[in-house]
């Protein structure tokens, strides 16, 4: 995306720090869908492996900060 004129769709925090700086420009932005809550779909088994059992408790962190930023 840096490398010269180009036009790319990306998650917004990807881009973020780039935006921020000004290395990068949004473009379109009034054609760009609004999503809403990310969704993470897991077996609802009581056994889960403990890593996925940090990734779920990782990712329901995450996706609250989200909501309150």
């Amino acid at each position: 995306m840096r490398g010269g004129p180009a036009l790319a769709h990306v998650v917004e925090s990807t881009a973020a720090d780039d935006i921020q700086a000004g290395r990068l420009v949004t473009a379109l932005d009034e054609y760009a869908p609004t999503l809403g809550a990310a969704h993470l779909y897991f077996p609802g088994t009581p056994n889960r492996p403990a890593r996925l059992r940090a990734f779920i408790d990782y990712f329901q962190a995450a996706n609250s900060a989200r909501r309150a930023a």
